[in-house]
């Protein structure tokens, strides 16, 4: 039997709310994670879940870039985030740790 099509409507926007508020993919740029992430890996980001030291985050750094970096402390509302290849990898060595707020997601390699 064939679903209608408001049914099938219904779940296409369901799916669409989903991805867009809990999910999203993301293409790795540059080697600040290498070799953890190597640049143009597929990533995915879910977001409103907790992080904590050690997990791999995507976050808006100080200078307003979008950027994927592991956190190494977390002190109140400030976090500071490093690369896994620290010969390559501008972060909050550089810029400063970030607040809380600054996380968008904890990053899974699908």
């Amino acid at each position: 039997m064939l679903k209608p099509r408001v049914v099938v409507l219904a779940e296409i926007l369901l799916i669409l709310f989903l991805i867009n508020n809990f999910f999203k993919f993301c293409i790795v740029e540059g080697e600040s994670m290498w070799p953890t992430f190597s640049p143009k890996k597929r990533i995915l980001v879910v977001k409103n879940v907790d992080f904590f030291v050690g997990s791999v985050v995507r976050a808006i750094d100080n200078e307003g870039y979008d950027v994927i970096k592991r956190i190494k402390w977390i002190k109140g509302d400030k976090v500071f985030l490093v690369g896994d290849n620290p010969n390559d990898s501008i972060d909050s060595r550089q810029l400063g740790a970030v607040s809380k707020n600054q996380i968008l997601g904890v990053v899974y390699q699908p």
